[in-house]
């Protein structure tokens, strides 16, 4: 008579495979999501710098500086939100990122020569307070690539703060300076 069946050894080869998989699996999860995201906000950016275009086009004025005001979603700047200044009726949207915060508009007037701050020009900007970076700084490098061509942190149109612990936010270069 012939035992059907499993032999133990076997059944933890098939467990031990399964396992791997499912942790492979749970590892390629976090970076769709992580590209999901980046995804959002470059579309975003792009839809914004569209609505931009369109503001510009019509009025035949630069960009103006940032106006008085706060963004409601993130109390450690002093930027009003995109929904706050001129190119709102541009926009489709009030546009958000993919943690609910709204985009800043910033426009101090200053002009980018290259060194120096990384906010400098005309930009539009996921803000993040201090110590809320840490999801932000992982989507930067896809949002880099997929409109900069992933030239990093400090190159570019794309830039972003890499201290997780301090304020900061991805940058989407709009002028290098107030007369764009």
């Amino acid at each position: 008579m012939r035992n059907v069946g499993f032999t133990l050894i076997e059944l933890l080869v098939v467990v031990t495979i399964i396992g791997m998989l499912a942790s492979i699996s749970v590892l390629g999860y976090g970076k769709i999501k992580d590209r999901a995201r980046a995804g959002k906000v470059a579309a975003d950016f792009q839809q914004i710098k569209l609505g931009w275009t369109l503001w510009k086009n019509a009025s035949n004025a630069p960009y103006p500086n940032e106006l008085a005001g706060n963004n409601p979603d993130i109390a450690c700047f002093s930027e009003p939100s995109i929904d706050q200044t001129v190119v709102q009726p541009y926009l489709e949207d009030i546009y958000r990122g993919p943690w609910e915060v709204r985009y800043s508009y910033d426009n101090d007037g200053d002009t980018y020569n290259g060194s120096g701050s990384r906010e400098k020009g005309v930009n539009i900007i996921l803000r993040w307070c201090a110590g809320d970076g840490a999801q932000y700084i992982n989507i930067a490098p896809f949002i880099d690539e997929t409109l900069d061509g992933g030239d990093g942190s400090s190159a570019g149109k794309v830039r972003w703060f890499t201290n997780p612990a301090a304020n900061g936010g991805i940058i989407y270069m709009l002028a290098v300076n107030e007369n764009s």
